[in-house]
């Protein structure tokens, strides 16, 4: 009986939510918060607590500061099929973790239920780069869409496939934070992100058909006495992105000498501006 009410309180509390845009965890701030995964919600009591609970603050007695703490990882991304049947994509690189970039804790008196905070750190920062290139004959006709049924043997083809991208996401925010009692502490954290993106893509074809091919010679049936020996396609494209906007956390920190509680809850963003723009040439 008691297992039955207890799914029924947690089926009260299921509902949809929307993806987390790039991981929501995938920068961690916070040396001791990053090495814990990110599971410090309840039991954060450093500069961190900025970021994932606000009210935990209220339990920190004294005033800290940090500076440039920084992680190395491994980013690793497979897309099966990304460049076609049996074309795999991979990306693999070393890069930097900015753990925390600059984030303090002020108390103003040792005794005071007040305490502020601030940080400044990235919030996201990824990027990857596929590539792939394909230079042979092919036995195969590829020119059958165009009408020419013709095998074509022997048709020298040239693929050229690239794509680089990189997200780059800057968070600063403030909090406020007071200790109700000595067990119970909440806060409020405003922030403001600015974000960067970029997508660069391009796609460079080639054929070369050889002198037996049909599309070799029939375009002198049309056009004169010249004959096509190659067929190009490009399709290059640019990306770049910038936004800024605002949202807050608001937090609640329970602490029983051994058993601690906590929960965070963040806002919806509000949009403050942005720009964008987008080249394409095929």
């Amino acid at each position: 009986m008691k297992k039955l009410i207890l799914y029924c309180v947690l089926l009260f509390f299921a509902k949809n939510i929307l993806a987390q845009d790039n991981n929501y965890w995938m920068q961690m701030p916070g040396s001791r918060s990053a090495l814990m995964g990110g599971a410090v919600v309840a039991g954060v009591r450093d500069n961190s607590a900025v970021f994932y609970n606000p009210g935990a603050l209220g339990f920190v007695d004294t005033s800290t500061i940090s500076i440039s703490a920084t992680g190395y990882q491994y980013e690793m991304e497979n897309i099966k099929n990304g460049g076609g049947a049996n074309i795999n994509f991979s990306s693999g690189k070393f890069q930097t973790v900015p753990l925390v970039s600059i984030s303090g804790i002020i108390k103003p008196k040792k005794n005071s239920k007040s305490t502020f905070g601030f940080m400044l750190f990235t919030k996201n920062q990824t990027a990857n780069n596929f590539s792939y290139r394909y230079d042979n004959i092919k036995d195969s006709s590829i020119l059958v869409g165009d009408g020419y049924t013709a095998k074509n043997p022997n048709v020298e083809y040239i693929g050229d496939y690239n794509l680089q991208t990189a997200l780059n996401e800057l968070w600063v925010g403030f909090t406020y934070s007071y200790q109700i009692n000595k067990h119970i502490s909440i806060g409020l954290s405003p922030f403001i992100a600015y974000r960067t993106q970029s997508l660069n893509r391009s796609f460079v074809a080639r054929v070369f058909p050889d002198s037996s091919s049909n599309f070799y010679h029939g375009y002198a049936n049309y056009y004169g006495p010249n004959q096509i020996t190659s067929i190009n396609y490009d399709d290059i494209e640019n990306i770049t992105f910038s936004n800024i906007r605002a949202l807050g956390k608001a937090g609640i920190a329970f602490d029983f000498g051994k058993l601690k509680i906590g929960a965070a809850f963040t806002t919806q963003s509000i949009n403050l501006g942005g720009s964008a723009m987008i080249a394409r040439d095929i």
